[in-house]
């Protein structure tokens, strides 16, 4: 039996999901993955994948046209209708979905509604941005590990920006000669 690299067994394993995942995608779906498969690596056609299959329950969800159909049968024509507030009103939906969590995850960490609702947008801006590295599963945990995430370095920046007052400023200093007590040997006691 052969031994297989770490990167070797990796896209083996990712090859099986996206096969896997294009049983649940329209047919012309394949062609765009075979399409893109010389230039992308599998991890990336699988984000692409699972990106594909989140829109597409989105649009079987919300789009009358293709409300009753599976969603293998969804044809390529209703692509050619989708608008840019389609697009807009999917992030809505993921934002709508999950704004209440994030929004308590991010008050709860820092304690402040002001750098909590930042907090959370940031959060959905970073999804965005990462959809391509979303498995498609378990959207509140991913959406809640983002959050924390944020909320992590918000408070690790916080702790940098901080300005210390003259008495904890002369706290912290360390004096490096003795005391003139130590210095002459002689300690007063009360």
């Amino acid at each position: 039996m052969k031994e297989y690299s770490y990167q070797e067994q990796n896209n083996m394993e990712n090859q099986l999901k996206i096969r896997q995942l294009l049983q649940e995608l329209p047919d012309f779906t394949r062609t765009f993955f075979r399409g893109i498969e010389p230039r992308t690596s599998s991890r990336t056609r699988l984000g692409y994948g699972y990106d594909l299959r989140i829109f597409f329950e989105f649009l079987q969800e919300y789009n009358p046209s293709v409300a009753k159909m599976d969603i293998r049968d969804i044809p390529l024509e209703i692509l050619d209708q989708v608008k840019a507030l389609d697009i807009e009103e999917y992030l809505e939906y993921l934002i709508h979905t999950y704004q209440n969590l994030i929004f308590s995850i991010c008050l709860k960490s820092v304690g402040n509604p002001f750098d909590a609702e930042d907090l959370t947008q940031d959060v959905f801006l970073s999804a965005y941005k990462n959809l391509s590295r979303f498995d498609g599963t378990y959207e509140k945990a991913w959406l809640s590990k983002i959050a924390v995430h944020k909320c992590l370095d918000h408070l690790k920046a916080a702790g940098r920006r901080t300005i210390p007052t003259e008495d904890t400023y002369f706290e912290q200093l360390h004096d490096k000669e003795s005391s003139p007590e130590e210095a002459f040997g002689c300690f007063f006691f009360e």
